[in-house]
């Protein structure tokens, strides 16, 4: 089984099926739907999905457009979601893994709520950025990210 995690923003970008126009705003939606269900500790599944769209697009009025945009966005996810179970692809991005693995960890260790918070939100920025398990354990891109990462903070 492949455990490399999927990357629905790549497949999409990739998607040869769809305008620029569609990919920019199923990557809108989908973007709002993976910030939510990350808060919310939720998994990428059809439930997670179905609960966002009840909270958070149908708790407001919207047009119809939106709707149907929206709910076409949705679709080609639930699509994509099927197409990494298919191919035993892990539809959770490396960030998204990482974050899990030191939540766990750290509450086997005991470490408190909010330190596990604090260091799964930190490797998963770093987990994010790198992208691949390779790259995660590459003592250079560890480097590169920090040194990005003060360049950012002074500059």
């Amino acid at each position: 089984m492949n455990h490399s995690g999927a990357d629905w923003r790549a497949d999409l970008e990739a998607s040869r099926d769809l305008t620029d126009l569609e990919k920019q705003n199923y990557g809108f939606l989908l973007a709002w739907f993976e910030t939510w269900r990350l808060r919310q500790g939720l998994g990428p599944e059809r439930e997670s999905a179905v609960r966002f769209w009840r909270e958070q697009v149908k708790s407001k009025e919207r047009k119809d457009w939106q709707l149907e945009r929206w709910a076409e966005a949705m679709r080609w996810h639930e699509r994509w979601l099927a197409l990494c179970a298919s191919e035993g692809r892990e539809p959770r991005g490396m960030g998204e893994r990482l974050h899990r693995a030191v939540m766990i960890t750290g509450a086997k260790r005991g470490l408190a709520l909010r330190t596990r918070q604090t260091y799964a939100g930190w490797i998963a920025r770093y987990g994010g950025w790198a992208g691949t398990s390779e790259e995660v354990m590459s003592v250079e891109r560890a480097s590169e990210w920090q040194g990005d990462y003060v360049k950012e903070s002074l500059g």
